[in-house]
């Protein structure tokens, strides 16, 4: 069972969400289905809303944590990854995409892991590109952040791990 992040919903109605949402006050998960396209095909408006959806979500925990000072980086950061996921993971058949953040250890991790093939890679786009610039972004605002972030291929999950500011819950 999946469920669709409803971007009508509102802010704080993250602990709304059906199963298989989970959340805590350290963490939050949630996993939604992306549609199947054949090769070539844009991502459907539907699955463009899913990234809506999830950067809200983001920003609301981020203002319950008090770790707003995070969310313009983190907002961009979590839209490039979980866009890449949501292009890649619905192949023909469709696909899933699970997004986790869990706050711990003066760090907040974020893992985006989708059903898709393949490795992410740094591409070079040119000026006339409308794509190709998520990863350099991701890497870009990360270090400026202070972070880190890589690819599990084993699990298909790009993560990034952000310290919290000192004195951050």
């Amino acid at each position: 069972m999946t469920n669709t992040i409803n971007p009508g919903l509102p802010l704080m109605a993250v602990s709304k969400l059906p199963a298989p949402h989970t959340r805590s006050s350290n963490m939050w998960t949630a996993t939604f289905a992306v549609s199947g396209r054949a090769s070539g095909e844009p991502v459907s408006a539907a699955d463009a809303r899913q990234v809506r959806g999830v950067r809200r979500i983001v920003s609301a925990w981020l203002a319950f944590l008090g770790l707003g000072c995070l969310q313009d980086g983190l907002l961009v950061i979590v839209g490039e990854i979980v866009t890449n996921a949501v292009e890649h993971a619905g192949g023909p058949g469709g696909g899933s995409v699970q997004v986790t953040q869990r706050l711990g250890g003066g760090c907040l991790l974020t893992e985006v892991r989708d059903s898709g093939r393949g490795r992410p890679r740094m591409g070079v786009a040119g000026a006339e590109e409308e794509s190709g610039r998520g990863l350099f972004l991701v890497d870009s605002l990360t270090s400026e952040l202070g972070g880190t972030w890589g690819f599990d291929p084993d699990r298909r999950t790009v993560w990034v791990e952000i310290p919290t500011p000192v004195g951050a819950p």
